[in-house]
């Protein structure tokens, strides 16, 4: 996937002759935060009487946290494993469910909550004024930890 604002967006400069006045915060031709680049998934099942295995995979690129591009969250590779068995007994079907997540304990980001910029941007004077504005984020991103391996069974009957 490729993303690219098209243009700069107005925010208020926190230092310089501006100060307090809407400059342009240069994103254009930027990528749009959240967005990777590439993300592939494969999964692989199995199938032999009543017992299916299941096994996935799912791969996320690096992404951007702020609007300018200016700081990134690394890429990830998570792993799942599944496996389904059909229990016949007294003329109805249970299902028993496993699911295993994350079973390499892939440390990684999953959310952020985004910010126009990381780090201060410097940008020149509105109007030719001599000297540069500064536009400071007001506080850094929030970020959330993807979840740690975990396992779930589940018995699942129709009555």
């Amino acid at each position: 996937m490729h993303s690219q604002l098209l243009r700069d967006y107005e925010v208020t400069a926190s230092s310089g002759p501006d100060k307090g006045k809407s400059v342009p915060l240069p994103v254009k031709g930027k990528e749009l935060v959240m967005t990777p680049d590439q993300e592939f998934a494969l999964r692989a099942e199995y199938t032999v009487g009543d017992l299916t295995l299941g096994v996935q995979a799912k791969y996320t690129s690096r992404r951007f946290s702020s609007d300018v591009n200016d700081d990134t969250l690394p890429r990830f590779t998570t792993v799942d494993l599944d496996a389904e068995y059909r229990i016949h007994a007294w003329g109805k079907t249970a299902v028993l469910q496993v699911n295993a997540t994350n079973i390499f304990n892939e440390q990684y980001l999953s959310r952020v909550s985004t910010v126009s910029n990381a780090h201060p941007v410097t940008v020149p004077a509105l109007n030719g004024a001599p000297g540069v504005d500064t536009i400071n984020a007001p506080s850094g991103p929030f970020f959330f930890n993807g979840a740690p391996p975990m396992v779930f069974v589940t018995l699942k009957t129709q009555f």
